[in-house]
């Protein structure tokens, strides 16, 4: 719309000019000619708002001396219902003359406009059912004797804080069950329910507040005006129809959050949000798309703004249609704002930046221009004026000095909103009929579907269809297989319709790939999986870049493959790429792992899951990437191990929360001999420690706390020995990540490097560490150190054991001794590997990963106490271009054992997502392992 507005037509000025004459006998001159310009302006456009002004000129002198909103909290004084209702219209007539006012003389923004008009909406209703319900005898009453809330839900643009200026508000009435009485109960609900209706709904002398619908209530016009939180969850669960979910999307709990507010949201989020996409919910979208554009397509609506082609119900479904299918998996997008969801499915990837501004920009014209529409007569219109001097105030309104001007911008973006609109979830038209291949695939499988003699040529089939002859017998087996089980006989028609549709596509997916039969055979069991999830199977059908993806991954992984297989809600995953290959740092992962347990029940066994489903999707993200070459190694084993730490760091305080409220805090005395609270923390050695995890790797950890005192206890009523503490928190800390659950295992745990080995203590203090560390620790122990570091628990506690390692590891040490124990170390480990004969172990064998890590420690060890700042990092690549920065190590022997270990760690990727051991032929890197043995006994030259 244009910046400056328009000269006012002559034929607007003269009615602005009369009310202005007639108000000069009721406003202090000095008072209307401070707002002459801006008045002639409200009235030119709004003859309401002019006879608002005749008729009460006090209200229009209160908006022009207190521009902001008023206040209803005065009216819980008026003790007449009367009166009250009175004092209410009043209201709600001040306010709508305020916000006209500031909306047309452009001194509020559309969304100031939308807010404050919702505002006063939720403070209308709230402060009916308040007041009717202060004064209700013998309220319905909880457990603890307070009486029982009525939560209110506001719909539509109610809900969703976008209300028009003359709009009907649209309400459902839920309370808590009730412990006693419930039909009196309900009786009672019911009646303040009426009540608050006719205090805002009933025109009286001074007109009404809002026009009440509660048509959306369950069972509709015959359902009961208020219902129990039990039965509102069951009606949902047993009669809920899709489009009540879609109206629920922009439900919200009028008034102030409560916990009963909070209670009635969540028990309705799992109607709504559903965590699995299913495809009932993508036939009832295209259903309603196809109503909506069979009824936009009437000559009547033609200027329709709200239901006309290119309108605002078109927006609006573009935005709520992707929060209802992706919204379960995405909490992010479950918003109820149109704005607030149109930006969270642009930050979710599934709309598009610049549709996005095109979406913006035709719904802000529109509901401008609805508002502005509506404010001329506080009248709920949403048709263009056919008359000229309304057209003139329309476009005035707007900004435009004439209709032509406006009439062309606002059919510029009804047309490209239109363009968006048709382009969603476009309906199927009717499948091509098979070509002869595809009819020879499909006659074969209806004949071993129904055990025909002679039994069809399946091989034959899929070879007709182009998959490659001599590969065709294995995945004609499997499909034999699957036709001839129970499984397929007990579908539905649907689920095998969906199926038998989705096989051609898999045969040529699989025919790309550089071993098809695998491939096929493979993706034969993710479709076998997928018949008892006929959703996926559409979803598939849906997304053919989804099923390229899947085919892609599970050829390239038999791992991946299996996980797949194991839980095929990970397949939705696969529907946004640019998610799916988004990188996320250290910080990012542990927002979205509290997101997700934030969505979960505070049973423990729920947010176990959640730290599963977390793991499995975030695992299965950086393994597509690998497995497709859309990262370095660098890249995946940094991205594998910050997801461990954020799993480690909120199930160790799960477990540590668990034993705080059974035990109460762990106490010992400080330096001065004050109690101070006891601390603990998760130290990671190994490949977890030096940020370096593959692909189902074990995690190496201890359990530290520096506690010492054998008398030091908890101070909960249930008090036990700080040792006793700390031991159960780390056993339930490894119970939360090796126990077997539906959504599967999160990590094996290792702790057999703490001090001792499995027979030592499980949880060890800071002072039995650093003394075990001093006068006990073998060599090896100290070379452990320089891959430790501390990843969950108390920061005061990881500082110290920082300094610890920092001061074990600079320590000086004599460079024969120290090479003489580093080469008995290795020694020891190759006369124990076993490898098969003629294949090269990349880790164990001579020249493999384990020499080259020997020859980085080593060099930390030998070098940190003249360079401490060797201690300062624990991965092996970042060791090496410190040795090289401070010429310990020469670059170019720097640089290649980088490349190489780089190398080393891709293929043990590659190979553990395979399920195949770390092995390799013999003449595979054997450049490699001979430069790096040249290395080793350049370091370690034979005695």
């Amino acid at each position: 719309m244009p910046d400056a507005p328009p000269p006012l037509p002559e034929a607007l000025r003269e009615e602005a000019e009369e009310t202005l004459a007639e108000l000069a006998e009721h406003l202090p001159t000095e008072l209307l000619d401070a707002h002459r310009a801006p008045l002639a302006r409200l009235f030119a456009v709004s003859p309401f708002a002019a006879g608002a002004a005749r008729a009460r000129p006090e209200l229009l002198a209160s908006v022009l001396e207190r521009p902001a909103a008023e206040s209803l909290a005065p009216l819980a004084e008026l003790d007449d219902a009367a009166a009250f209702a009175a004092a209410l219209r009043r209201a709600r007539l001040r306010e709508a003359l305020r916000i006209a006012h500031r909306d047309l003389n452009g001194l509020a923004p559309l969304a100031e406009t939308l807010r404050d008009l919702t505002a006063f909406a939720d403070a209308a209703v709230t402060a009916a059912r308040d007041w009717h319900a202060a004064r209700l005898a013998d309220p319905p009453l909880n457990a603890a004797g307070a009486p029982l809330p009525l939560v209110i839900l506001g719909m539509g643009k109610l809900g969703g804080g976008e209300l028009n200026f003359s709009s009907d508000i649209d309400l459902i009435f839920a309370y808590p069950d009730p412990p006693g009485d419930r039909e009196e109960a309900q009786s009672r609900f019911i009646r303040l329910g009426q009540r608050l209706i006719r205090a805002l709904d009933e025109v009286t002398a001074d007109g009404f507040v809002f026009r009440v619908d509660m048509r959306l209530r369950p069972f509709g016009s015959s359902g009961a005006l208020a219902l129990p939180f039990s039965a509102m969850e069951t009606y949902y669960q047993l009669h809920g129809r899709e489009w009540e979910r879609y109206a629920l999307l922009k439900s919200r709990a009028l008034g102030p959050e409560t916990p009963a507010a909070a209670e009635l949201r969540e028990a309705l989020r799992p109607f709504v949000y559903r965590r699995y996409l299913d495809f009932r919910i993508l036939e009832e979208l295209r259903e309603m798309k196809a109503k909506m554009e069979r009824h936009a397509d009437q000559a009547s609506l033609r200027d329709d703004l709200k239901h006309g082609p290119g309108g605002i119900r078109e927006a609006e479904f573009v935005v709520q249609s992707g929060q209802l299918v992706f919204g379960g998996q995405k909490p992010a997008l479950q918003r109820t704002g149109w704005h607030a969801g149109l930006e969270a499915l642009v930050a979710a990837e599934h709309i598009r930046a610049r549709h996005a501004g095109t979406l913006r920009a035709a719904y802000d014209c529109l509901r401008a221009a609805e508002n502005r529409l509506q404010m001329t007569r506080d009248q709920q219109v949403h048709t263009l004026p056919e008359d000229e001097l309304e057209r003139a105030r329309l476009a005035y309104a707007m900004g435009h000095a004439d209709w032509d001007a406006f009439r062309a911008e606002l059919d510029a973006h009804r047309a490209r909103l239109h363009e968006e609109f048709a382009g969603l979830m476009r309906a199927e038209e009717a499948p091509a009929p098979p070509d002869p291949a595809q009819q020879a695939l499909l006659d074969a499988v209806e004949k071993t579907e129904q055990r025909a003699e002679p039994a069809p040529d399946l091989a034959a089939a899929l070879a007709a269809r182009g998959f490659p002859a001599e590969d065709a017998a294995e995945p004609a087996a499997r499909l034999r297989g699957i036709l001839s089980e129970s499984l397929w006989r007990m579908q539905g028609a649907r689920s095998r319709q969906f199926a038998l549709r989705l096989l051609p596509q898999l045969i040529d997916c699989a025919g790309t790939e550089e071993a098809p039969a695998a491939a096929l055979t493979r993706l034969l069991g993710v479709l076998e999986v997928l018949l008892l999830r006929p959703s996926h199977l559409a979803l598939l059908l849906e997304n053919p870049g989804a099923l390229a993806l899947l085919s892609a991954l599970a050829a390239g992984s038999s791992w991946l493959h299996r996980q797949i297989l194991q839980r095929p809600e990970l397949i939705d995953d696969l529907l946004s790429p640019q998610a799916l290959f988004a990188s996320h740092d250290a910080d990012e992962l542990r927002a979205m792992l509290a997101r997700a347990l934030d969505a979960a029940d505070d049973e423990l066994e729920a947010r176990m899951n959640a730290l599963r489903r977390f793991r499995h999707s975030q695992v299965l993200r950086v393994a597509a990437c690998h497995v497709l070459r859309a990262k370095p190694i660098s890249d995946v084993s940094d991205e594998l191990t910050w997801i461990a730490e954020a799993v480690v760091d909120r199930a160790w305080a799960l477990a540590l929360d668990e034993q705080l409220r059974r035990h109460g805090a762990p106490g010992c005395a400080d330096a001065g001999g004050a109690r101070r609270e006891a601390r603990c923390a998760v130290l990671a050695y190994g490949k977890f420690g030096g940020l370096e995890l593959g692909f189902g790797s074990d995690l190496d950890l201890v359990f530290l706390h520096d506690s010492e005192g054998a008398d030091e206890r908890t101070d909960g009523a249930r008090a036990v020995e700080n040792e006793y503490f700390f031991t159960r928190v780390a056993q339930r800390f490894v119970h939360i990540l090796e126990t077997l659950t539906d959504a599967g295992v999160l990590y094996q745990v290792d702790a057999r490097l703490r001090p001792g080995g499995e027979s030592g203590r499980m949880v060890c203090s800071l002072r039995y560490l650093e003394q075990y560390l001093d006068r006990e620790a073998w060599t090896w122990e100290h070379q452990a150190l320089a891959r430790a570091r501390c990843v969950a628990g108390a920061p005061e506690l990881a500082a110290a054991f920082e300094a610890l390692r920092a001061r074990i590891l600079t320590r000086r040490r004599e460079a024969p001794a120290l090479r003489r124990q580093f080469v008995e170390m290795r020694q020891r480990m190759l006369e124990v590997h076993r490898g098969p004969p003629g294949r090269f172990h990349l880790k164990a064998d001579p020249g493999g990963i384990t020499d080259l890590e020997f020859l980085v420690h080593y060099n930390v060890l030998l070098h940190a106490h003249d360079h401490p700042e060797l201690a300062g990092v624990t991965a092996t690549v970042m060791i090496l271009d410190r040795l090289a920065e401070r010429g310990l190590l020469e670059a170019e022997d720097a640089g290649f054992l980088r490349a190489c270990y780089h190398a080393y760690r891709d293929r043990v990727h590659a190979l553990s997502l395979q399920e195949a051991e770390p092995l390799a032929d013999p003449d595979d890197f054997a450049a490699e392992r001979a430069r790096v043995r040249a290395l080793w006994d350049r370091t370690f030259p034979a005695a």
